[in-house]
């Protein structure tokens, strides 16, 4: 690849339009290194000029996307791939937040999205 091939790769990644055809590229790119175990929709592209949708952890690398990917799935993998059993219990994924948070103590997290809270028993 010469010099200027090189450079207007570069420029296209660099870019910030989520459309260009290096954003679709590497998104193609990211979704072939996930393994063959994975359930097909647990990985969406995520743009990181929004909140990272609820029910996903959301992950980059500089300023490149890497996606966002369902906080379900990866308690089946550790269950079903690994055997670890509910590695996630008592974690949630909210909208906004890029990783897994644990539930306030007091708290129920029946699913990935859900908090329900709870009044402190009064006896």
């Amino acid at each position: 690849m010469d010099s200027s091939t090189a450079a207007d790769v570069a420029s296209i990644f660099n870019s910030n339009s989520a459309s260009t055809a290096a954003e679709l590229l590497a998104n193609d790119i990211i979704q072939s290194l996930i393994p063959p175990y994975v359930t097909p929709g647990s990985w969406l592209p995520w743009d990181q000029t929004q909140p990272c949708p609820a029910g996903y952890t959301c992950t980059s690398m500089g300023n490149r996307s890497l996606g966002a990917f369902s906080c379900d799935e990866l308690a089946r993998i550790a269950l079903e791939q690994y055997g670890f059993g509910d590695v996630l219990a008592g974690t949630y994924c909210p909208e906004g937040e890029n990783g897994v948070l644990n539930c306030d103590i007091g708290g129920y997290c029946p699913d990935s999205v859900s908090v329900v809270e709870y009044e402190p028993a009064k006896f």
